[in-house]
């Protein structure tokens, strides 16, 4: 059985607490010497149709990998760049946010990694999923259709409290699976299975989440028009788990007792005596 869904026309967006979200669209595209005349005519398009709505316009441009060795020695895939995926993340937690992209592309799952090997990255579309909304521009028509689509269908209210499954970072939580079906009550009694109840769940690596009763921070962000509680996040033990710890943008090392506050946007806080951030090293 579906969840409700609620559809509401962007004006800008307002969340169920009533706090107003401003919409954006990303543009993703690949860098200016690859990028095709075909590409470049459908982000042009794009951009006037969302200039002409008052719709704030991003692009953010890929790189191309190319395999080095193994079973897919020389395959090319398309990579975000760790900070481009990073600023994404955190936009879509703050802004009404359209993913438009001109190809497939990928994200690291480490994004130290490099090379990266195809199986170590997650579709743009999968990495956005319950966070935004993501269209694939192929032919003349589709940038209309995907931008008539993000304003007059926009899914809000999808998430009803912070226990859903669908606030967590998910690449952070487990970047090995990708969870297709939480929209659906099946597919969010099996991740409940899979990892553990709402409050307290264990990860993929053993890690222990637990939701934490009071929040750290100004910030109150926002999913599928669901406004969390002001610095709401996960107090995050590392136990037996591995000390590594990633996001799309940075990896830190926790100590074996140490634990870390792992808030909805993937942002990571780690005190002086529990871990240290190792990439990027500053």
């Amino acid at each position: 059985m579906k969840r409700a869904l609620q559809q509401r026309r962007l004006g800008p967006q307002k969340s169920d607490s009533g706090a107003v979200a401003e919409s954006q669209i990303w543009i993703i595209t690949p860098e200016e010497s690859r990028e095709s005349n075909e590409e470049a005519a459908l982000r042009r398009e794009a951009f006037y149709l969302a200039q002409e709505r008052g719709i704030v316009i991003l692009t953010r441009r890929t790189k191309r990998h190319i395999i080095e060795g193994g079973p897919d020695a020389q395959k090319r895939f398309e990579l975000l760049e760790p900070r481009d995926a990073g600023d994404l993340y955190r936009a879509m937690h703050r802004r009404h946010i359209l993913v438009f992209a001109l190809g497939a592309c990928f994200v690291r799952s480490d994004p130290s990694e490099s090379p990266t090997r195809q199986r170590h990255a997650r579709r743009l579309e999968d990495y956005v999923r319950y966070k935004a909304t993501y269209g694939l521009a192929r032919g003349p028509s589709d940038p209309a259709t995907i931008l008539a689509t993000f304003i007059s269908r926009q899914v809000a209210g999808g998430c009803s409290d912070s226990r859903d499954p669908r606030v967590l970072p998910l690449h952070v939580f487990d970047n090995s699976r990708v969870w297709k079906d939480l929209d659906d009550d099946a597919g969010a009694s099996k991740f409940a299975s899979t990892y553990g109840g709402n409050v307290r769940r264990i990860d993929a690596n053993g890690r222990t989440w637990t939701a934490s009763p009071v929040g750290h921070g100004q910030d109150s962000l926002i999913v599928s028009g669901f406004a969390l509680p002001q610095g709401f996040h996960w107090d995050v033990q590392r136990g037996k788990a591995t000390e590594r710890l990633t996001t799309c943008h940075e990896v830190w090392k926790l100590k074996a007792s140490g634990y870390a506050n792992v808030y909805p946007d993937a942002y990571v806080r780690v005190g002086k005596n529990c871990g240290r951030r190792v990439w990027p090293a500053h």
